[in-house]
């Protein structure tokens, strides 16, 4: 359970993630949504406001800001990312 001031605007409970209950001045929040499920949902919030639904775009993003922070280099990272933009990907 998360105690918050009872000023805090209650975003998540808007959204059907947590409930909350009151316990003096503070208000107790409960989750009503799994970790799981959660993560999930904003995943594909994320990829359909910001990659237009493309997974592949998400993905090749991924790859490219990997590759442009130099230390960690993978060539099976540059394989898949020339394989997306072979596909009309980036």
């Amino acid at each position: 359970m998360l105690q918050l001031g009872a000023d805090d605007d209650p975003v998540l409970e808007r959204k059907g993630y947590l409930k909350h209950l009151k316990d003096g001045r503070a208000h107790v929040y409960t989750p009503l949504v799994g970790q799981q499920e959660a993560t999930r949902s904003e995943i594909r919030h994320l990829v359909s406001r910001f990659f237009k639904d493309s997974h592949e775009q998400l993905v090749l993003n991924l790859l490219e800001i990997r590759a442009s922070a130099g230390g960690n280099h993978s060539p099976a990272g540059d394989a898949g990312s020339e394989r997306l933009r072979a596909n009309g990907y980036g």
